[in-house]
């Protein structure tokens, strides 16, 4: 995903970052009607939190690793808790608002890029990949390669907990002959709209079917609304003492 598609996030985070307030970042997608969005919710805080944020962060354990961070909505909380954390992101006023912020080691990076071996102790306990993280595939093809490079940072006993939407019974969902989860979206900002990018919503049971093809085992743990959930991959099942379903 090339960093000019995510230019004008960057720039509503820059912007919000400087007080200013009550813009919207629009969001366009070839599945329907664009989305207008308030910056600020990249921005919440606990009071804020959606139910899969407030599952994901229930279940993290050890030393964490998280994807796509922002400007920290995540890593913080996970600090505050005593984790060690250490937080990726692709765009530049990201990291550095993560970083005034309060995290403490927070690295301008994509997870393709980044290099474990130049943290303290490498592995991580946990992989937390949200706000659609298995949409970082892109596509299904690139789903089974993009799961196995995520769970080569785990420890041993580590874990990988995603996100994603199952978008198969929403009416038109399908284009064409593609999987109905490959989509492609754009942003606009202040009058300026970006390139497009792919990204990927998988429904839980083709997640567990790409999984397994590259040795990890699936466990959903939560359910919410609008057909998404939380995941958690494994390279062997252990318990996590978890329901497996939940409401939002």
């Amino acid at each position: 995903m090339g960093a000019d598609a995510w230019k004008l996030y960057g720039r509503a985070l820059a912007d919000y970052r400087r007080g200013v307030r009550g813009k919207r970042l629009r969001v366009h997608c070839t599945l329907g009607a664009p989305e207008d969005l308030p910056v600020e919710i990249w921005f919440r805080g606990p009071e804020q939190y959606l139910q899969l944020d407030i599952a994901a962060l229930a279940l993290a354990r050890g030393r964490v690793l998280d994807v796509g961070a922002g400007v920290g909505v995540h890593s913080l909380a996970l600090q505050q808790r005593g984790h060690a954390v250490v937080a990726l992101d692709h765009s530049p006023e990201a990291v550095a608002i993560a970083r005034e912020r309060g995290v403490r080691d927070v690295r301008l990076s994509d997870i393709w890029s980044f290099d474990r071996d130049d943290t303290e102790h490498g592995a991580f306990d946990t992989v937390l990949a949200l706000a659609n993280g298995a949409g970082l595939a892109r596509t299904l093809d690139g789903l089974g390669s993009f799961l196995a490079h995520l769970a080569g940072f785990l420890a041993p006993n580590g874990r990988l907990l995603v996100d994603s939407t199952d978008l198969r019974s929403i009416a038109g969902a399908r284009v064409g002959p593609r999987y109905e989860g490959e989509l492609e979206f754009w942003l606009e900002y202040d009058g300026e709209i970006g390139p497009r990018f792919a990204q990927l919503y998988v429904d839980a049971t083709t997640l567990a079917s790409h999984a397994a093809d590259v040795g990890l085992t699936t466990r959903v743990l939560a359910h919410f609304e609008n057909g998404s959930y939380l995941a958690e991959l494994s390279r062997s099942f252990k318990a996590v003492g978890a329901s497996s379903s939940s409401s939002a």
